[in-house]
């Protein structure tokens, strides 16, 4: 037999190990794909090659688990690495990431050049100057410039933007600069440790992931400052908002590392602001109000979304998110929503109300938020609504240990448990809280961070905001157990795996085609009910004995108006007197509260008030109807939306749906002139 004594000798051979080598948890054959731009018969191909010649030098082959992804064991790594078989300068990054890479270096100091770019990512001159002119764009966007030196480019503009940039850079996991940058233990640690001591003044604790962001940012920025032409001269007055306790350990921390600056601990103390706490202090006056906040967007999504959310937990929880996202908008510290596309598709109701909602907050911080930002409080009102369904089904299948922020957390069991719902999924842990759990009843452990140790249970890592590499790992880990509902049907490409190694695949994109069609024909994959995925369509729920138009010239009172928008629900059983008589109670002691503005009112109350079956009601008056109570300023109403929710999620699809509309002051125009109701479904369907 020839055996191969060259790794270079095997198409794309250096690659594929490098990539595994640099890799913590498992890659599916499609990442490896994907990342290397290669098809699937080279990869197999090549697969098979590389496994002969690690035999051959002695060293344990690329593993690949069944349905999960292929890896290499930690003695593969060690045995590779001290054979010098990989490189330990990564080249195969993609097109985005040698962009960061470019920027990350270019605020370091460094020169960039079409020579340079070709020889540090082993790359073509055409796609080197591809490269250098998005890398242009992408500055201009955040006012940074490249300017033109002798031996190259450098970057000129904004020290602050530099520096903002690079701390997103670090809170994005899945950053590239995590690969290149290493940071010296010794300084982490000491770092870490003076952040302790400002958590133990201040008594606002960072969560676990932004100690280690805030380690390495304050470690670099340190080391940056060592060069006098880095520091700052001047601040913008937005930054001039601080802490007086935190304003005091950033200066002593700067001065001794030698560093005297009237600017520099004004600005590394917002810095602190920016990160994500666990808890904050409850007493501080700045958490009472963000707390009289919270409870505002928590009404406003309560009345928008027909939903009864009444938690203290949630208050906390929301308000220990807003005073980081208050100091993130105010010095324009940037939140990247790593999926924000997918992410809106599978919530969208939830980001529509949440968007309403969350306006008295924008009012307090003066500026309005991002939908990205908007997108993380959305998943605090997911997270609840779920638990309430959720609440009397609590087993421990899957154990979640997440470092990262409330909010990510929230999102990782989100998506968890919206896919699985048969699947019972712990709260998300904290390092410290996992270790001091029994371990028992576990069948998989679900992290985002390393472990030391083994603890003899399967365990996926995974990043915090979840990729679509990550849930195709958690799908095929959670199939390939005996504990869910979803499906325990085999996938193509576990089937393509097994295959590969016996025969040879001469047509894979038709293979897979192929099998995909069987196995969807044979064996349909049911999934359940979530918060993205309606009982009923609106034109069904929203039927046209449940629209009322009152042409009357004269107004009828609000009370009367409520009772008439629920007749014909109280007619079919769909609600019992006693519900109605709530909503007005409601509204007697609380005015008006329910009223969502350009005239509209959303009539509800709880399910357990009255409600046996789901209903949506329509009533539209001519007449503007005066809704007036004691103590509260009069609104006008001209349509009622009688809602009656038998849950605290099946109606909120339809609801999003006709929210959405009714924000349209054209579609809400055409809406009130309608005079049958033809006419009104038509302008429904639209």
């Amino acid at each position: 037999m020839n055996f191969i004594t060259n790794i270079d000798s095997i198409p794309h051979g250096r690659a594929i190990l490098n990539l595994l080598q640099n890799t913590e948890h498992y890659i599916t054959s499609l990442e490896i794909q994907e990342k290397l731009s290669i098809s699937r018969r080279s990869f197999y191909y090549s697969l098979k090659k590389i496994n002969t010649y690690l035999d051959h030098n002695h060293i344990e082959p690329i593993a690949n688990l069944k349905g999960i992804g292929y890896y290499l064991t930690d003695n593969a790594k060690k045995n590779i690495k001290a054979a010098n078989i990989s490189i330990s300068s990564d080249k195969n990054f993609s097109a985005n990431e040698r962009e960061i890479l470019c920027i990350w270096n270019l605020i370091n100091g460094q020169t960039i050049s079409i020579s340079n770019l070709m020889t540090l990512f082993n790359i073509s001159n055409h796609t080197a100057i591809t490269d250098l002119n998005k890398i242009s764009i992408q500055l201009e966007h955040i006012n940074l410039h490249l300017k033109q030196q002798n031996n190259g480019k450098t970057l000129v503009g904004s020290e602050v933007t530099k520096r903002k940039w690079v701390l997103e850079q670090l809170n994005n996991p899945v950053s590239p600069i995590h690969r290149v940058f290493h940071f010296n233990d010794d300084s982490l640690t000491k770092i870490d440790l003076s952040l302790k001591e400002l958590e133990a003044w201040t008594q606002n604790f960072f969560t676990d992931n932004a100690h280690i962001t805030l380690n390495k940012f304050i470690t670099w920025l340190l080391n940056r400052l060592n060069n006098p032409e880095y520091l700052l001269t001047n601040i913008d007055k937005q930054f001039d908002i601080t802490n007086s306790t935190v304003l005091h350990w950033a200066n002593e921390l700067l001065q001794q590392h030698h560093i005297n600056n009237q600017f520099e601990p004004i600005f590394l103390s917002q810095i602190l602001n920016t990160s994500q706490f666990s808890s904050i202090n409850a007493s501080s006056k700045k958490t009472l109000e963000i707390q009289d906040v919270a409870q505002k967007v928590i009404d406003k999504f309560n009345i928008v979304s027909g939903s009864n959310i009444n938690s203290y937990s949630l208050v906390v929880a929301l308000s220990t998110h807003l005073l980081s996202t208050l100091y993130r908008v105010t010095l324009g510290i940037k939140y990247t929503h790593p999926d924000l596309k997918t992410f809106l598709k599978k919530y969208h109701e939830l980001f529509i109300f949440t968007k309403y909602a969350i306006h008295p907050f924008e009012s307090y911080v003066g500026q309005k938020l991002s939908d990205d930002e908007i997108s993380l409080i959305a998943i605090y009102f997911g997270g609840q609504l779920r638990e309430i369904s959720r609440k009397n089904r609590w087993n421990t299948d899957v154990m979640l240990v997440c470092s990262s922020g409330i909010g990510t957390s929230v999102l990782l069991k989100n998506q968890l448990t919206a896919k699985y719902p048969d699947v019972s999924f712990s709260e998300p842990l904290s390092i410290f809280q996992f270790e001091n759990c029994p371990l028992d009843d576990v069948k998989l452990i679900i992290s985002t961070i390393s472990f030391d140790k083994d603890y003899g249970v399967p365990t996926l890592r995974v990043s915090p905001l979840l990729t679509e590499g990550d849930l195709k790992k958690i799908d095929n880990a959670i199939l390939s157990s005996h504990h869910t509902a979803t499906s325990n049907n085999p996938n193509a490409d576990a089937l393509i795996d097994i295959i590969s190694e016996f025969a040879r695949i001469e047509d894979f994109d038709k293979l897979r085609e192929a099998l995909n069609n069987y196995l969807n024909s044979s064996q349909k994959t049911s999934h359940p009910l979530s918060l993205n995925k309606p009982v009923n369509e609106l034109q069904k729920i929203l039927t046209t004995t449940n629209i009322v138009i009152n042409d009357s010239p004269h107004a009828e009172s609000w009370q009367y108006a409520i009772q008439h928008a629920f007749n014909n629900m109280l007619e079919n059983h769909s609600i019992s007197q006693s519900y109605v008589d709530k909503i007005i109670a409601l509204t007697q002691q609380k005015g008006p509260y329910m009223y969502l503005g350009n005239g509209v009112f959303l009539a509800h109350a709880a399910p357990q008030d009255g409600v046996k079956e789901i209903g949506l009601s329509l009533y539209i008056s001519k007449i503007p109807i005066a809704l007036t109570t004691s103590n509260h300023p009069q609104k006008n109403v001209n349509i009622i939306i009688g809602l009656a929710p038998i849950d605290q999620s099946s109606h909120l699809k339809v609801l999003s749906e006709l929210f959405q509309n009714i924000q349209n002051k054209d579609w809400l125009e055409h809406l009130k002139s309608a005079t049958t109701v033809t006419q009104v479904l038509e302008q429904i369907k639209k």
